[in-house]
């Protein structure tokens, strides 16, 4: 704020006072406000960069999670594909059994579908945990997802001068090139123009304070 107020209050007095003072003090106060302004525009530059910086942590990181969950997700359902084809290895037995009339009838089926029941069950428990945790994993992936689309959604207008400038489809690399070239047109525009508006003012208040001239009869 110190050195906010002290430019510009700088800015002003020079331009008051420009035709009353030594040109060293021209030289030193105008250099002064210019790396004032290169200052302030160094720091609207960082608040600017870390702040997509932190954004796009943020979606790396979760893509990172997401792609955690994806491998999960696979190992869950292989589990599950094995406990099935397990399954149906036994069902497969009990025909075989049957077709070779090793056992005879329905009873003979239902016992040995007993003598399976402990090897079932364990299969059943098996598949249903791998389901229970690709519930989870798919409801911890869908707020990683919700995160990662509103973090898109913010950077929208910025996907939009990427694909203007370099085609459509633009490339990460080329997404954070649009970035700071928007930054920077930030930075070139926003102090400058404070200090001219400034000048500006002193213009305005230069001029309405003239006194005005009467209209010759």
């Amino acid at each position: 704020v110190v050195l906010e107020v002290g430019k510009l209050t700088t800015a002003s007095w020079l331009y008051n006072n420009w035709s009353k003072i030594s040109i060293a003090l021209k030289y030193y106060l105008t250099s002064v406000v210019l790396v004032l302004m290169f200052i302030t525009s160094m720091g609207i530059f960082g608040f600017l960069s870390n702040a997509h910086l932190e954004q796009t942590s943020s979606v790396a990181n979760n893509d990172i999670f997401i792609e955690q969950i994806d491998n999960n997700i696979a190992r869950e359902e292989k589990r599950i594909a094995d406990a099935e084809t397990v399954v149906g290895q036994l069902d497969s037995a009990v025909q075989v059994l049957t077709e070779a009339q090793r056992i005879r009838g329905p009873e003979g089926a239902i016992a040995v579908r007993e003598a399976q029941a402990e090897q079932r069950a364990l299969l059943e428990e098996t598949i249903n945990s791998s389901l229970d945790k690709i519930q989870q994993y798919q409801q911890d992936k869908s707020v990683y997802l919700l995160e990662t689309a509103k973090v898109n959604s913010e950077i929208g207008p910025i996907k939009f001068i990427s694909d203007l400038i370099y085609g459509s489809n633009s490339s990460k690399e080329q997404l954070e090139s649009a970035i700071r070239i928007v930054i920077i047109i930030i930075v070139l525009v926003f102090d400058p123009l404070a200090v001219l508006l400034l000048i500006a003012a002193n213009i305005g208040i230069a001029e309405s304070s003239k006194p005005k001239r009467g209209r010759p009869r």
